[in-house]
């Protein structure tokens, strides 16, 4: 086999084509770590905020159902201690609009609690709600917009001598007023 060009010529394009080669191999790696490095950084960076409400109203009537985080027993609470809930659905105001998503935090109050003769009483209130990374009262001055009330008389037996919500107990509250999501409500 004869070569058509001087053996210098061949070895000069072969070390040409390993150095492109090694080139596009550093610059791939190169482009991996910065792409990695971005990455990195984004995933370091806290994500956007879901953006609050904007006008969205809930109607008198409406219900927001809770589940309970804490056990909340008539024997051992005490009036204004607060225990958190989680929504348990969407809650969607009279134009069809999510008012209140599932799984928006919130706070309970404790009312009232008392025992007469052998009646246990509890009675909450659905204080707080965080929708969007804002705290909403649902308060109108000393008024609790979304109330529930319990009871257990004792002479049905010991598993009746107080009011016992376990962590996870399902409430349902109602709100007596409208309440509107806007900036002017959140605290």
């Amino acid at each position: 086999m004869k070569l058509s060009h001087p053996p210098g010529r061949n070895a000069s394009v072969i070390l040409a084509l390993l150095t492109l080669a090694g080139c596009s191999k550093t610059q791939s790696s190169a482009n991996r770590q910065n792409e990695t490095s971005a990455a990195l950084a984004s995933a370091r960076e806290p994500s956007p905020t879901p953006a609050a409400p904007t006008g969205t109203a809930l109607a008198p009537g409406a219900t927001i159902s809770v589940e309970t985080s804490d056990v909340i027993d008539s024997d051992t609470a005490k009036v204004g201690a607060f225990a958190h809930v989680t929504v348990i659905d969407d809650v969607k105001g009279p134009d069809g609009k999510i008012a209140v998503p599932a799984f928006t935090n919130g706070t309970i109050v404790i009312l009232d609690v008392r025992k007469e003769n052998s009646r246990s009483y509890l009675k909450l209130a659905l204080y707080q709600l965080t929708v969007g990374n804002r705290s909403f009262l649902l308060t109108r001055g000393t008024k609790q917009l979304a109330t529930q009330e319990f009871q257990e008389d004792g002479i049905k037996g010991e598993g009746h001598r107080s009011v016992h919500l376990n962590r996870g107990a399902l409430l349902k509250f109602t709100l007596s007023e409208p309440f509107q999501f806007t900036a002017d409500n959140a605290r």
